[in-house]
């Protein structure tokens, strides 16, 4: 299988190259395309350590809406006396934030490779 190489973006074109040995950079993105693998280079497109401060707030973010859902669900007086189907939306909030939590803590993981 051959690899389609994008180089680099100069003056507004981009050159490609297709190599059978091509070996991609840590930074690189692949993706498959009509039995091709494209690599892109990220290292000049992507500020990891940017990405990184960006995605902690976003992680903070969701700990506190997870928080807030929590001290919500565990007052035993709040689930005995709202409605089912309140104390459900809660419940499906939880599940949601805790789905963005998790999908952001590993893209953390991804981003920190992209370090080393």
């Amino acid at each position: 299988m051959f690899k389609i190489i994008t180089t680099r973006q100069t003056g507004g074109l981009h050159q490609n190259a297709i190599s059978p040995n091509y070996q991609p950079a840590p930074k690189d993105a692949g993706f498959h395309l009509f039995k091709l693998t494209r690599h892109l280079p990220l290292a000049d497109l992507l500020n990891v350590e940017e990405e990184l401060t960006r995605l902690d707030k976003e992680l903070a973010k969701w700990q506190k809406e997870l928080d807030m859902v929590g001290k919500k669900l565990s007052n035993e007086r709040f689930v005995a006396n709202a409605k089912p189907e309140v104390v459900q939306k809660e419940r499906d909030k939880q599940a949601d934030y805790q789905a963005k939590y998790d999908a952001t803590v590993a893209r953390i993981d991804e981003m920190k490779k992209l370090v080393k």
